[in-house]
């Protein structure tokens, strides 16, 4: 899964079994635990509230039923990309309003990640 940075995720998995089932949630073979940026770890749904890039990483799930039967979930894997910034240099030019071109007008973005893309327009 592709995400941006600062939206939210969720990951649901899906269980059958003898009721009640319990539900683990973990992160590169770390238990996950209520807080401010995660919510449901022992839950089917596991949300993941305005992730970062350190959030990228593998998830899984280990559901239990009544009877201790154990099941682990397919692996998730979360990829986050960053959220570029795009940047100019020289933006204040003295001569915005007259047919003199621009001069030393770098347009750029801190962060390329496939499918960025930046419109540039003068006003």
């Amino acid at each position: 899964m592709i995400l941006c940075a600062r939206k939210d995720c969720n990951l649901t998995v899906t269980a059958t079994g003898a009721n009640p089932l319990t539900y683990r949630w973990y992160k590169n073979g770390t238990l996950i635990t209520n807080g401010p940026h995660y919510s449901g770890n022992r839950t089917a749904t596991l949300k993941i509230l305005n992730i970062a890039l350190s959030d990228a990483d593998i998830y899984y799930c280990i559901v239990s039923d009544r009877y201790k039967n154990t099941i682990q979930s397919s692996s998730a894997q979360l990829i986050v990309m960053k959220i570029p910034v795009a940047t100019i240099t020289n933006a204040i030019q003295l001569n915005a309003c007259s047919n003199i071109a621009f001069t030393n007008m770098v347009l750029g973005f801190s962060k390329y990640d496939p499918g960025s893309r930046f419109d540039w327009t003068r006003k």
